[in-house]
């Protein structure tokens, strides 16, 4: 699960073309784009969460990442979303299971979906997303100083389902053997991989989770022609468990 909080919002569309071609969906939508379906909750649980929230402010932002993603053949992509009010600093989270529960490298169902056509939950919904209502946001275009964009962090968010999302935990909790494929691209200044062919996770890099020699990076060659260089991951001295590492 992607928790963005307050300090990590950040824009990352920049080098999202270059990651795209190495984990994601692909390139641009044309005539075959993936159609998103967002599963609501009640318009009157969302409104009474957040006056002068609509359920139509999600579905449009689902519309915007949609029609920049080509899939082989058109598929509907199916969200249960819930709405929370909290005073705690997450703004929303998202997440979708990977379509394999082997050891290995594998995509999100969401993006396993959109790259295959095939549903490897059946009838079950393809990723979860949750909005924090306690937050100040902002359902129109205009977004003051002390407000926070719903669309683009509702896009945000939805992004991190298809893929943008590593399964890379903090120091001493790596233990699992499954994956995403943007982890198996995840490595050192000097293009090691922390994660190995037998898919453990190398200890050696424990202190990079946290910038020692600086930190860790995506090393996708779609990214690294795009960016010029492997991609700097976010590193903070202290681990943000959903924003370190999931972000650049």
């Amino acid at each position: 699960m992607i928790d963005d909080d307050l300090d990590q919002h950040r824009a990352d569309v920049g080098h999202a073309v270059g990651i795209a071609g190495d984990v994601g969906p692909g390139p641009p939508a044309h005539d075959d784009a993936a159609r998103i379906e967002v599963r609501l909750p009640r318009r009157s649980v969302l409104e009474r969460r957040s006056p002068g929230a609509d359920r139509d402010d999600l579905a449009l932002s689902a519309k915007a990442v949609a029609a920049n993603i080509a899939a082989p053949s058109p598929v509907t992509i199916v969200y249960n979303v819930t709405a929370t009010k909290t005073t705690s600093r997450t703004l929303a989270t998202a997440t979708s299971d990977l379509s394999s529960a082997n050891s290995g490298f594998y995509g999100t169902v969401v993006q396993n979906k959109i790259q295959t056509g095939v549903d490897p939950n059946g009838t079950t919904a393809d990723g979860t997303i949750d909005v924090n209502f306690g937050m100040p946001w902002s359902f129109t275009n205009t977004v003051s100083t002390s407000q926070y964009d719903f669309t683009s962090t509702a896009m945000h968010e939805i992004v991190h389902s298809m893929g943008f999302i590593s399964f890379v935990d903090r120091a001493g909790y790596n233990t699992r053997l499954n994956w995403t494929k943007y982890d198996s691209f995840i490595m050192t200044s000097t293009k090691v991989k922390v994660i190995g062919t037998n898919y453990k996770w190398n200890t050696t890099y424990n202190p990079y989770l946290t910038g020692t020699s600086g930190g860790l990076y995506f090393g996708g060659p779609n990214a690294v022609a795009a960016y010029g260089g492997l991609v700097p991951l976010y590193t903070p001295s202290t681990w943000a468990a959903g924003s370190s590492i999931n972000h650049l």
